[in-house]
C-alpha cells in the first residue's frame, strides 16, 4: 500500500513540476486569459476571460508607467511599423486549456507614435520626437537595444493604454520611447 501511495504523490509531483501553462506574473496571467479567449467556445466565458485580463493590464500598463532602462532590452519589430518589442519576446509562449485545448499567447509590442505617423486618440503631447524617433530608425532590426518607453492614454482602446487584437492575437501598448540607444 504504501508503495502506491508513493508512486501516486511521485506521479503528481512530477506533473505539478512538469506544468509549463503556469503564469508566473500578473501579465503573463492575462496574457494566458486573453490566449485561452481565443479557443474558448462559450461566449460569455469568453468576455469575462477578456475583462478579466484588462483589468489586469490596466493595473500593470497604466497612464505614466516607465518600462525599461539600462538592463531591460527591446527590438525593433519586422512585422509592425513604429512598434518595439522586449528583446527575446518573439517567440509566443503557449498555453493549455483544462480541457488540454493548445493555445498561443499573445504577443506584446509597444507602439510609439509621432507627429508623421499617429493614429486618433494620441495627442501630440505624446508623440515621440524627432531625435528619438531618428535613433530608433537607425538601429537595426533583430538587434537588442536599451529604452525607456512610457505608457500614454488611448481613449479608444480596450484598456487605459493599449488594444487588443484577437485576429493578429497582439497586445499593443501605446507608449511614447523616452530614450533608445544601442546596446553597449
Amino acid at each position: 500500500m504504501k508503495y502506491y501511495i508513493t508512486l501516486i504523490v511521485i506521479s503528481i509531483s512530477l506533473c505539478c513540476a512538469s506544468e509549463q501553462n503556469y503564469p508566473h506574473t500578473p501579465i503573463e496571467k492575462a496574457l494566458y486569459k486573453l490566449g485561452e479567449s481565443l479557443v474558448e467556445t462559450c461566449s460569455i466565458c469568453v468576455r469575462q476571460l477578456r475583462k478579466e485580463a484588462f483589468t489586469i493590464l490596466n493595473e500593470e500598463f497604466p497612464p505614466g508607467k516607465i518600462i525599461g532602462g539600462h538592463d531591460v532590452f527591446f527590438q525593433k519589430s519586422i512585422a509592425h511599423a513604429q512598434s518595439i518589442i522586449l528583446s527575446g519576446s518573439d517567440i509566443r509562449k503557449k498555453g493549455k486549456t483544462d480541457a488540454d485545448v493548445y493555445y498561443e499567447l499573445p504577443l506584446v509590442i509597444f507602439r510609439f507614435h509621432t507627429a508623421d505617423n499617429h493614429i486618433a486618440g494620441i495627442t501630440p503631447a505624446d508623440f515621440t520626437d524627432a531625435k528619438t524617433t531618428g535613433q530608433l530608425k537607425s538601429l537595426p532590426y533583430r538587434k537588442g537595444f536599451s529604452a525607456t518607453v512610457i505608457a500614454i492614454p488611448f481613449r479608444y482602446g480596450d484598456g487605459k493604454t493599449f488594444s487588443y487584437s484577437p485576429k493578429e492575437n497582439i497586445v499593443t501598448v501605446h507608449c511614447r520611447v523616452l530614450v533608445a540607444g544601442s546596446r553597449e
